[in-house]
C-alpha cells in the first residue's frame, strides 16, 4: 500500500512540475513525508533506540522526555526533493519554501517551553538513523515558545535552507525538533513531560514550495 502512495506522489510531483515548465502564474508543490521511514523519534541518550515513524498508539513524535527517564527525545522528518533536483535552473526560481507543522503541547504541564527546530547539514537519503538525533551542527531555523496547551500550527520559513538543498542536489531535505527546555532541566517531575509533533495521516508536517515561471523575476 506505502508503495502504491509513493508512486501515486511521484506522479503528482512530477506532473506539477510539467505545469511549471509552462505555467504563467506561479506554482505551489506540496510535499509530506512518505511514509514511517520519512519521519521517526528516539533518545538522545540512546540513539540507537531511534523508532522510524515513532512511538506506537498516541505517543508518536516526541520532543522532550515522554516517560519518567530523562531521555531527551528528539524528532526528525525528511520530505523527498528528488524529483525537483532533476529540473534544471529550479533553484532559482524557488520564491518561498515554508515548513507547516502542528504541536501538540499537552504534556509540558503548562510551563512554558522552548522547542528548536533546526535543517540537518547532510543528504539523508541513505534514511534517517539515530545519530541524526545528535549530529551537530545543524543550522537553527526557528525557536519557538510553546505557552497553550493544546495543538496549534506552525508556519516556519526554509527557503534559504532548501534553496541550498536544491543548489546541492540533494534528494532530500531534512528537519530535527529538539525541547530546550526538558532538555536543561532533566525530568524534575519524574513523569512524562514532552510536546508532540502530530504526524497522523490527516495532519502530517507539510512542506510547501512555491516556485516563478521560468525567465520571469521575483
Amino acid at each position: 500500500m506505502m508503495n502504491i502512495v509513493h508512486n501515486l506522489r511521484t506522479i503528482c510531483i512530477t506532473a506539477a512540475l510539467l505545469a511549471l515548465a509552462s505555467s504563467t502564474n506561479a506554482l505551489q508543490v506540496e510535499l509530506h513525508p512518505n511514509g514511517p521511514n520519512d519521519m521517526g523519534e528516539g533518545p538522545t541518550v540512546e540513539t540507537d533506540l531511534y523508532v522510524p515513524g515513532g512511538l506506537p498508539d498516541v505517543l508518536g513524535l516526541n520532543v522532550g522526555q515522554p516517560n519518567t527517564l530523562t531521555r531527551n527525545d528528539r524528532t526528525l522528518v525528511r520530505f523527498d526533493i528528488s524529483h525537483l533536483a532533476l529540473e534544471s535552473n529550479i533553484a532559482p526560481r524557488l520564491i518561498k519554501a515554508e515548513l507547516r507543522f502542528t504541536i501538540d503541547a499537552s504534556y509540558f504541564r503548562n510551563v512554558p517551553t522552548q522547542i528548536e527546530v533546526s535543517k540537518l547539514p547532510h543528504d539523508t537519503v541513505g534514511g534517517l538513523v539515530g545519530t541524526d538525533l545528535v549530529r551537530e551542527p545543524a543550522a537553527i531555523v526557528k525557536i519557538l515558545e510553546i505557552k497553550v496547551p493544546h495543538p496549534d500550527e506552525y508556519k516556519l520559513d526554509v527557503t534559504k535552507a532548501l534553496r541550498s538543498d536544491l543548489v546541492k542536489g540533494r534528494k532530500f531535505t531534512s528537519y530535527r525538533w529538539r525541547n530546550i527546555t526538558a532538555e536543561a532541566k532533566g525530568n524534575t517531575f519524574l513523569d512524562p513531560w514532552f510536546v508532540r509533533v502530530v504526524a497522523n495521516p490527516q495532519n502530517l508536517p507539510t512542506l510547501t514550495l512555491t516556485f516563478k515561471e521560468e525567465g520571469k523575476s521575483k
